[in-house]
């Protein structure tokens, strides 16, 4: 329980990282008070909320996941991570189209966020969507060329659906220079070029 522990200054952030430090641990319901008491502090503060959605995700509470989530959404729209964990909650659920409908919307709020354009990219991949999420992974790597993983989902879908070996191979090539140690990346690579060279 947090009510034993000392605060100095009573303030929303002091709360939330608590909370985030209990959370961490595995300490849910001690994360789950803290969070709420820096929203009882400053009924507005959308990092709360957002820490609160994550800890009732790993709590399997979806709903509460997802009532968190908007809320932190509501007060803060251009702030990605509370728009990814919703959809990443509406997929659970098995609501994919609610899901990519928020994705759009956070692609919309926060145009220059790679992780949005990443996951709207999943989510389009998994309705069969081929170019658009392809388009999507290529966004994602135009605001974020370290991320290994865009490079290695647009690969597989040049690769496997697309057409486009060439180009896997390309995509490959260059996130095994910016991962050399994965062996992942590595054994993709070796498997595109084994279907490209035969």
């Amino acid at each position: 329980m947090i009510q034993g522990s000392v605060v100095k200054r009573e303030s929303p952030s002091s709360y939330n990282r608590i909370g985030m430090a209990f959370g961490q641990r595995g300490r849910f319901v001690e994360a789950v008070e803290a969070f709420e008491r820096a929203i009882e502090i400053k009924p507005d503060y959308a990092p709360a909320y957002h820490n609160l959605g994550l800890v009732w995700w790993k709590l399997g509470q979806l709903d509460r996941a997802a009532a968190s989530y908007r809320k932190a959404i509501d007060i803060e729209p251009t702030n990605d991570e509370p728009h990814c964990g919703l959809a990443r909650v509406l997929a659970r659920q098995g609501s994919h189209d609610d899901a990519r409908a928020v994705l759009h919307n956070a692609a919309a709020c926060a145009p220059r966020s790679a992780k949005v354009q990443f996951n709207l990219g999943g989510a389009l991949e998994r309705s069969l969507e081929w170019d658009e999420a392809a388009a999507c992974y290529l966004r994602s790597i135009e605001l974020n060329p370290l991320h290994v993983e865009s490079y290695t989902r647009l690969a597989r879908l040049s690769l496997f659906i697309l057409d486009r070996p060439d180009e896997a191979v390309a995509l490959l090539t260059t996130a095994s220079g910016i991962a050399p140690e994965d062996d992942r990346v590595r054994r993709a690579l070796d498997e595109a070029l084994e279907l490209v060279v035969g």
